[in-house]
């Protein structure tokens, strides 16, 4: 979320495609314009990877947990070596489209009107020109090297929303058929909960708009402002995250809870009682007789405390 805001990552769709730019480093030299925007795309898609090898992480937790704490290591380092590998499909087929874009002149039009982009300046501003046809007439025909590429990004989200539901399903299997102590069946439960709504929120707010967005563009519709809601709603997810942790994990939430008590009026009731034996003492005064002690009936404190409620409410209001 830092790096989109530094950025400013911006997704501007047309009927014959979409431009994806940091608006920040378009004026960038190229070298640097490239790695900004990179970045912003690789960060996008990795939330997914990470998902995915969570989802691996859980069904091994349930189904041999004896074998994800014997293999530990070579899981992170196949982890890494896969994610590694995800980089660089992405990196060499948004390089590929990248390169394309310097002397394509789809979205010119759009991005001086709506963004202010000025393109008569030298260096032309950079941005990744995915344009699904050769031209902007809507029987021109399709620009497969870019439509290569861009199979070539999708393709690890693809299949780590794929894994995903597969994991879901085995988990959901394991909790049915598998005999396991209650403890743990109850926690595994509530981290699976918690993992499920990770992963809902960046599928409901995120994929789910944005491949209807390039489902539209394919088929020669304009989506609008659409991509750029999606890549701005998007950055809520890490924000969003702790939260969705607490309300879905009860013992998470219980904790919060008791620290939030802490601070509760109950905790400073001293103030309160320091009050009302303030005003016991001037009302006995006032009454001419010796002030209460701690040692007073029942009874005789019964009757001060009215009085000592209604100076209460006073001091209150």
């Amino acid at each position: 979320m830092p790096i989109s805001i530094i950025t400013h990552k911006v997704s501007a769709g047309a009927e014959y495609g979409l431009a994806l730019f940091s608006h920040t480093a378009s004026y960038w030299p190229e070298k640097a314009s490239l790695i900004a925007n990179l970045l912003v795309v690789v960060l996008f898609m990795e939330p997914f990877v990470l998902l995915a090898f969570h989802f691996i992480y859980r069904y091994l937790a349930l189904w041999s947990p004896s074998l994800l704490h014997q293999h530990s290591g070579k899981f992170a380092i196949a982890f890494i070596s896969l994610n590694c590998l995800s980089i660089g499909i992405t990196v060499k087929s948004l390089s590929d489209i990248w390169a394309t874009s310097k002397s394509a002149a789809f979205f010119v039009d759009i991005l001086r009107n709506e963004y202010g982009i000025n393109f008569l300046i030298s260096p032309r501003p950079n941005f990744f020109s995915i344009n699904f046809k050769k031209s902007r007439d809507p029987r021109a025909v399709w620009n497969w090297p870019v439509m290569k590429s861009m199979a070539m990004v999708t393709i690890p989200a693809a299949l780590s929303i794929s894994i995903c539901f597969i994991c879901t399903y085995l988990i959901l299997k394991g909790f049915s058929t598998k005999t396991l102590k209650i403890r743990f069946r109850l926690l595994q439960i509530q981290l699976f909960h918690a993992l499920l709504f990770q992963f809902a929120v960046p599928m409901m707010l995120v994929c789910l708009p944005f491949t209807l967005g390039l489902s539209l563009s394919l088929l020669g519709l304009d989506m609008g402002q659409l991509a750029n809601i999606c890549g701005l709603v998007f950055e809520l997810c890490p924000a969003v995250d702790p939260f969705i942790i607490i309300l879905a994990v009860p013992r998470f939430k219980r904790i919060v809870l008791e620290k939030i008590r802490c601070i509760r009026i109950e905790r400073f009731r001293h103030n309160e009682l320091r009050e009302q034996s303030r005003v016991r003492h001037y009302f006995s005064l006032l009454m001419g007789r010796e002030p209460m002690s701690g040692g007073d009936t029942p009874q005789a404190a019964g009757r001060v405390i009215p009085i000592a409620f209604l100076s209460s409410r006073a001091v209150c209001t």
